[in-house]
């Protein structure tokens, strides 16, 4: 008999506790429920390669997340997702996958809930606004 092969995964994810907090507050029950658990197996064990898709470069709604992967959760159309930012981390030089946000993917509109993919814009580009302001300004 061959070997059982398990599926490719990616390295452990990172996540945001202060974030993760906040996405979990705003989460419904089944959905605190459903980010719980991914978040122990993306920690312990890393995404599987197969459930990760690739984030528009610029959505309908005008997030700009062309450098993200995304996962649906429950796999494969869930209702909710997270998005993950490729990013090197400054140990080890090593990438790795950055949880940066968790949340409904398309919530009703009547809900006045965020997408998940607004909410990932938002800590995106809030994250290199505050990286660019610490970074040393070219003397002249």
């Amino acid at each position: 008999m061959p070997p059982v092969r398990r599926p490719a995964r990616t390295p452990p994810v990172v996540f945001d506790d202060a974030a993760w907090a906040e996405d979990l507050a705003a989460a419904s029950e089944r959905g605190r429920e459903v980010a719980i658990a991914v978040r122990d197996e993306f920690e312990l064990h890393g995404a599987p390669l197969a459930q990760l898709r690739e984030c528009e470069a610029e959505g309908p709604d005008g997030t700009r997340l062309g450098q993200c992967l995304k996962v649906y959760l429950p796999p494969t159309h869930g209702a909710h997702g997270v998005v993950l930012k490729i990013e090197r981390d400054r140990t080890n030089r090593r990438l790795r996958l950055v949880c940066i946000a968790f949340g409904p993917r398309h919530p009703p509109r009547s809900s006045n809930t965020s997408r998940v993919y607004e909410i990932a814009d938002r800590r995106l580009y809030a994250s290199l606004s505050a990286a660019r302001a610490e970074s040393p300004r070219d003397a002249r």
